[in-house]
């Protein structure tokens, strides 16, 4: 998908639109017109196309509230990533990411070149949310 969008950037310029199935969509790449409608303009585009999958975590994340459940959940969230308390976690992202460094190097000393890269970097994503 990644690749299919980046290449109609490029065919059909930062703005262009198109269907999923039958439903219509604007895809933008401008950073700054991304940035406006995220931040001046975001009343405007606060409830976006809702994705049901079915499963009740993700249709209960974020990117899937809409309204005032977005906005209840949002004020909670928000404090725990300003600029502070990210700088405050940062000493404990890199110690997981040195453990998983030593556990790397553990691996390849037994002579082991095939690494299964998803399980090592869930258990990294799940060590530094702990």
């Amino acid at each position: 998908m990644q690749d299919v969008a980046l290449d109609n950037s490029r065919k059909y310029g930062k703005i262009y639109g198109g269907f999923f199935g039958s439903k219509p969509f604007l895809m933008i790449s401008d950073p700054q017109l991304i940035k406006e409608m995220n931040i001046r303009d975001f009343h405007i585009f606060a409830d976006r196309d809702d994705l049901v999958t079915g499963d009740q975590l993700n249709d209960r994340s974020l990117f899937n509230l809409k309204g005032d459940e977005w906005k209840g959940m949002r004020s909670i969230i928000s404090p725990t990533f300003s600029s502070g308390k990210m700088r405050s976690m940062h000493p404990i992202v890199i110690d997981c990411v040195k453990r998983l460094e030593t556990h790397l190097e553990a691996y390849l000393q037994k002579g082991s070149h095939e690494i299964e890269l998803k399980k090592n970097m869930s258990n990294l994503t799940m060590d530094v949310i702990a």
